[in-house]
């Protein structure tokens, strides 16, 4: 009774949806669809042309923000699940 309770309070809460954060991902998109950010060979770093040392941050960046997304929709699907089991135990009931 009490578990059902605590679901009920996690399912409701608005801090658990999180539409927005897929809109997180185009931070990492953008910057690498323009080609005009980076075409070009300076400034270098450590002899490194800025076109390649540029690919290489973005994709680490890329990754950071998709593990950030991941996280923050992860527990939208937890709780989906959640919803989902209780609707099944619920249709077991009638």
């Amino acid at each position: 009774m009490l578990a059902e309770r605590a679901e009920d309070d996690e399912s409701t809460s608005p801090r658990q949806h999180r539409p927005w954060s897929l809109w997180l991902l185009l931070l990492a998109i953008v910057p690498l669809a323009i080609p005009a950010f980076y075409s070009r060979i300076h400034p270098t770093l450590a002899g490194v042309p800025f076109f390649v040392w540029y690919q290489m941050l973005a994709v680490l960046f890329g990754g950071v923000v998709t593990g950030i997304v991941y996280l923050l929709r992860g527990t939208e699907k937890k709780l989906a699940t959640v919803r989902g089991d209780r609707s099944r135990r619920d249709e077991g009931r009638q």
